[in-house]
């Protein structure tokens, strides 16, 4: 068959939110199907980062250290899932302006796939944001972009 799309490299975006174990879970099904590695990628935003020092009860760095320490926690639970299917799987945990990081990260490793969610519960300045992300992705990338869907009623 003709265009049949050659993946073997997925890179997945992971928050910890619901959506994205759900994209998470339809990469690795991707991946188990194409024989392919699965990278899952989570960044830390600067950003937000800087949004949220003045309502953190901790130090800039705590709060540093807790956002990473999350992310690690994130990663882990795709790597715990991924390896059960036996996977490959690279997990990689960035700081930095989300946009920024996912596109540098397809372009290191030559990703052939991302896969995210998109979360349907998010308002005003939060949901923009990430809207506009995904759309960046999937404009900017010369990947093809799988976009999960959250069904969720509100």
């Amino acid at each position: 068959m003709e265009g049949k799309l050659n993946i073997e490299r997925i890179l997945v975006l992971t928050d910890g939110a619901q959506i994205s174990l759900k994209a998470a879970e339809i990469a690795m099904d991707i991946a188990r199907q194409n024989h392919a590695k699965l990278y899952v990628l989570h960044v830390v935003n600067l950003r937000m980062m800087e949004l949220m020092e003045n309502y953190y009860p901790k130090t800039k760095e705590e709060l540093k250290e807790d956002l990473e320490e999350n992310g690690y926690l994130y990663l882990a639970t795709v790597e715990k899932e991924a390896k059960k299917e036996h996977i490959p799987i690279e997990k990689i945990l960035r700081f930095g302006v989300p946009l920024t990081e996912i596109m540098h990260c397809a372009k290191e490793k030559n990703i052939d796939l991302i896969v995210l969610g998109k979360e349907k519960t998010l308002k005003g300045t939060r949901r923009r944001l990430h809207d506009s992300v995904a759309l960046k992705i999937v404009e900017m990338l010369p990947c093809s972009v799988h976009v999960v869907a959250d069904k969720r009623k509100i």
